[in-house]
């Protein structure tokens, strides 16, 4: 209770939580990777889901070495920019939302943990010298199905936006459009993370390989996939280096893996090449 020391200032927090207010913003902040992330009202709540897909982008940048560029894209408060800029104190680290709450929240995130904001469509407001320069671009996408919407907690979906979830059809279309524009931003041998349920990672892979890249999975504990997508015909990133490794989610093997294993092992040129 220390964020409510007088009584009064408590029970007007329990009101607003009565009242449907999510109680990372009514505390102001939101636990991830071990740090304390500020959330303003509207912003969209770090999960701890989502942890996985920020160590796996700091152990990348981490890999590359000093001045690897680090873009978290749709950074909603900046978590994973924080969570990167953290562990790997050498990283040029900028995140990117259209959201002007998110985009504040984020530069305020940002201050503290040293790392950049801009506003814009996914990659829209970035500094033109980055195009082509990002070498690790991890973005938390919004990837809930239209169909599944209606399962979410509707204090979630009023608080934080439906645009904080929906994904169209089969989840995947905030994917389509990054895809579609990647080879005009990512590093000849850069790599783009993002984190899908398990269900949409072949579904994942298809556009990707269409769009003419190569993917590499890597398994959660939440029955997510980070998928890595990187040009084709260059080399793997080291976190999914084990191109035939057999993902078993939930106890229960997956028969499509080796199938984006082999997507892996023969992509065809990037598109940028």
């Amino acid at each position: 209770m220390r964020a409510f020391p007088a009584d009064a200032a408590l029970e007007r927090a329990v009101g607003r939580r009565e009242a449907g207010e999510l109680l990372e913003h009514i505390v102001g902040a939101a636990g991830f990777c071990d740090e304390l992330i500020g959330v303003a009202p509207g912003v969209f709540v770090p999960r701890s889901r989502a942890e996985p897909l920020a160590r796996t982008a700091a152990d990348e940048a981490a890999r590359r070495g000093p001045g690897t560029r680090v873009l978290d894209l749709g950074c909603g408060s900046g978590a994973i920019a924080a969570a990167v800029a953290r562990a790997v104190p050498g990283a040029q680290v900028v995140a990117t939302d259209i959201s002007v709450r998110a985009v504040e929240s984020a530069q305020r995130n940002g201050a503290h943990f040293g790392f950049t904001v801009c506003h814009g469509n996914w990659f829209d407001g970035l500094d033109s010298q980055l195009a082509g320069r990002l070498d690790v671009v991890v973005a938390y996408l919004p990837h809930t199905p239209d169909r599944a919407l209606r399962h979410l907690p509707r204090d979630r979906i009023t608080a934080e936006g439906v645009a904080s979830f929906a994904g169209g059809r089969d989840g995947l279309d905030h994917f389509r459009t990054v895809v579609t524009v990647l080879s005009d931003w990512l590093a000849p041998a850069g790599v783009l993370l993002t984190l899908l349920a398990a269900e949409q990672a072949e579904a994942g892979t298809d556009i990707a390989t269409r769009a003419r890249w190569a993917c590499s999975i890597l398994a959660t504990p939440d029955d997510d996939c980070v998928l890595a997508v990187h040009p084709a015909g260059g080399p793997v990133p080291p976190l999914t280096s084990s191109a035939m490794r057999e993902l078993a989610l939930g106890g229960r093997s997956r028969p499509w893996c080796q199938r984006l294993a082999a997507a892996s092992a023969h992509g065809v040129p990037h598109p940028a090449a």
